[in-house]
């Protein structure tokens, strides 16, 4: 066996005994030898007033209190004199000896003690200066209350300072007389210039704990120009809990739910509202009890960057994201089965809401809340607002909630149903203060300032007021990492939800939508088996029909986006049985461009593209007439010169002729592949009306309308058309004609001439 070889640590430190004993051996073994070699006793003194000078000047530099140094000091000075007096007479007597003993027993017991004295008085006197320092700042408040609001007789009651260092909350209490917090709130930008505070800092004004008192929450040090990153923690949540969006000025988190409540959140460009959407999708896809699903139709941003492990490098097995609409059809139906789910639910779980004692059901991972985000809202047609309107008033019980996202809050963009039920409100960055007053109800003074910098805002939750908040920032491949760390334990639907009418297209969605989306991408194998449908054979045995795909799904898609209020004209129908992405088998719609799925032909309306920068208008527009070449065209030109408030000359004498805006001669009516690129400024909706006019008896539907507008410069959408002609029937311009197929839209004018008179 080998030897042990023993290792000495000479860098531990003492105890207070074994100090203590070194310290007591020490002075016995000086006295011994310095006793032994006749050595003048005085040497001993000497080194006893060396040490308490040496101790002293080392406890002045650690700031130590001046009892201590004098206690440390007293050690070394007793210490010398006990070595002085043993080499002067002898160390070995019992006097010397217990002299010795009661020392070492005296300083052992007494060290503690001055340690714990010496802790409190630091802490008191800390104390103390913290307290004459907020007596100074309250007594300031005093007179700033008196300088700047003109409110005399408040009261100091108390000051925090954060823990962050960066400002501190004020208490106060209201003098008598009916004056409340709200008084003092219009003057937060004044009170903050009169403490000369920099931009991003402030003063934001709060209730108190009763109606006589009012918090102050002053900011001094600028946190809103600094990036704060999204927390680096993949811990599962719930939706029960608050999601974090980001932090106060003072160091709080920035919190709201979504759980009971649906959300609002507006940002200009350039705001950092693309990023705080981010943020939430972030914390939504942390939970286990919540499905997102997307809607976005201006090219599904919010979406592709948390499908990209999964669609493009194939890191993950599932999408995080539960359902993509980048159409608006896909919206549609998204929205339809969301109305039906909300039906369902409300049924299929009255035991569970009976058992829990609640009106509401309550979400776990065998049953996730559904929440809706739909990005730029102003794009989406009024059919599909309608339905986010009826979903937001009738989905809270069963917990299929929504978040709006625009570039504003006004009303064109924002519902009212939308307002009202949104108890979480955030607003990004502006150069507009005025932008904040639509989104937050009640009158409210909010200044840039508080905001200064792209990816602040300010956020209310349940509260009237909102308060300032930098967001968390979030980058794309911090969002890899997110997706990474969340695919597995992502929630699937329950089964009452996945068995509604719409059920089949909730189970082939990703074979309609990933061909939209990737169209020019190759995709993951992972993801190419959901684009053919096979990856959906799970969900479809849950819906208790694994024959889903040989269903008419194209029947089913018409069935429900006519259920959403989107008209189908004979036409121009839905398909849902195209060929895959990558050349794959999919059961999703035909990508744009081919609404009938007939080859693509110059005569036929029903297989241009719908797309207005599909390089197929080329030729359908290569001979097109200018404008004034058109019979349509040239009376448009004189609509248009009559709206602008001046005429367009006619034959050099400067007057307008009073024609009619068209002739309604049948012979003149243009056709859809002859209609004109508009060189004259012209409402592409009464560009459509004056078409259908023109069209005469025959009428015309909505994929017509939207073809000849495309042909004539305008972007317009099919969709938008089908929401023009449920307006004009609406207000009797237009009469739907029923007694021909497929379905026509008549003029009122030509309504007359129909057989049998007007439908």
């Amino acid at each position: 066996m080998g030897s042990t070889r023993r290792v000495w640590d000479w860098k531990a430190r003492h105890s207070l005994t074994t100090g203590t004993i070194n310290a007591g051996g020490g002075a016995l073994a000086s006295a011994v030898l310095g006793n032994a070699a006749h050595m003048p006793p005085l040497w001993a003194v000497g080194v006893g007033v060396t040490g308490a000078m040496g101790t002293y000047v080392s406890g002045m530099w650690q700031r130590k209190l001046g009892g201590t140094l004098t206690y440390r000091s007293s050690l070394w000075l007793a210490a010398g004199g006990w070595t002085s007096w043993s080499i002067a007479t002898t160390p070995w007597s019992w006097t010397s000896l217990g002299a010795l003993s009661a020392g070492l027993v005296l300083a052992v017991t007494t060290w503690p003690a001055m340690g714990r004295w010496e802790d409190a008085e630091v802490s008191r006197r800390r104390i103390a200066i913290i307290n004459r320092k907020k007596n100074e700042l309250g007594a300031e408040w005093v007179g700033r209350l008196e300088r700047v609001c003109r409110i005399e007789g408040a009261k100091f009651v108390g000051l925090t300072f954060w823990d962050a260092d960066n400002g501190y909350t004020v208490d106060m209490e209201l003098p008598l007389g009916g004056t409340t917090w709200t008084d003092i709130q219009m003057h937060q930008d004044s009170l903050a210039a009169d403490l000369r505070l920099a931009d991003g800092c402030g003063v934001e004004v709060a209730k108190g704990a009763n109606r006589g008192r009012v918090i102050l929450r002053v900011t001094t040090v600028d946190i809103m120009s600094e990036e704060i990153p999204y927390p680096d923690d993949h811990a599962p949540r719930s939706m029960n809990q608050m999601l974090r969006f980001g932090v106060h000025r003072d160091g709080t988190l920035a919190e709201g739910s979504l759980l009971d409540d649906c959300g609002i959140l507006i940002g200009t460009t350039g705001g950092g509202k693309t990023n705080q959407v981010n943020v939430t999708n972030a914390e939504l896809l942390m939970t286990v009890d919540c499905l997102v699903w997307h809607i976005d139709i201006t090219g599904a941003g919010i979406s592709l960057p948390w499908l990209r492990t999964w669609a493009l490098d194939g890191t993950v097995e599932n999408p995080v994201i539960d359902w993509v609409a980048a159409t608006v059809e896909e919206a549609v139906v998204m929205l339809v089965m969301a109305k039906q789910i909300i039906e369902r639910r409300k049924q299929a779980y009255q035991d569970l809401m009976h058992e829990v004692d609640d009106d509401k059901i309550p979400v776990s991972p065998g049953l996730p809340e559904i929440l809706i985000v739909a990005d730029e809202a102003a794009q989406l047609p009024d059919s599909v607002q309608e339905l986010m309107d009826d979903v937001i008033n009738t989905g809270r019980a069963a917990r299929v909630r929504l978040l709006s996202c625009a570039l504003r809050a006004t009303l064109d963009t924002i519902t009212a149903p939308m307002k009202k039920h949104a108890k979480l409100r955030i607003g990004m960055h502006t150069n507009d203060a005025e932008e904040w007053a639509h989104l937050f109800a009640g009158y409210q003074k909010l200044e840039l300032e508080d905001a200064p910098v792209p990816g602040s805002g300010f956020l209310a939750f349940s509260r009237p007021n909102p308060r300032p908040f930098k967001g968390y920032r979030l980058k794309p491949k911090r969002i890899d990492e997110i997706a990474l760390a969340v695919a597995d334990r992502r929630p699937v639907l329950d089964q009452p939800s996945l068995t509604v009418d719409a059920g089949p297209l909730y189970v082939t969605r990703w074979a309609r939508v990933l061909p939209k989306l990737y169209a020019d991408r190759e995709l993951s194998d992972k993801a190419r088996v959901y684009a053919s449908g096979s990856a959906m054979v799970d969900e479809a045995v849950r819906l208790d029909d694994p024959t889903v795909h040989d269903q008419d799904l194209d029947a089913l898609f018409k069935q429900v986006l006519s259920e959403g209020g989107v008209d189908i004209d004979g036409d121009d129908p839905f398909t849902t049985a195209t060929t895959g992405v990558n050349g794959g088998e999919a059961g999703g719609p035909e990508p744009v461009g081919s609404g009938s799925g007939a080859p693509f032909d110059p005569s036929d309306p029903d297989t241009w593209p719908e797309d207005p920068d599909d390089p197929r208008w080329a030729e359908l527009t290569k001979d097109a007439p200018t404008i004034s070449d058109h019979p349509l065209g040239e009376n448009v030109i004189s609509l248009n010169s009559r709206r602008r408030g001046s005429a367009e000359p006619d034959d050099g004498d400067g007057q307008e002729e009073a024609v009619p805006v068209v002739s309604g001669n049948p012979d003149t009516t243009p056709s859809a592949a002859e209609a004109p690129r508009v060189t004259e400024t012209v409402a592409p909706k009464q560009f459509a009306l004056d078409f259908l006019h023109a069209k005469g008896t025959d009428g015309s539907g909505a994929s017509e309308i939207s073809a000849t507008l495309k042909a004539a410069g305008y972007t317009t959408t099919r969709q938008t058309a089908s929401d023009w002609l449920r307006e004009w029937t609406a207000t009797g311009q237009v009469v739907k004609n029923e007694n021909v197929s497929p379905v026509r839209y008549v003029h009122k004018d030509h309504a007359p001439k129909l057989p049998g008179g007007s439908t």
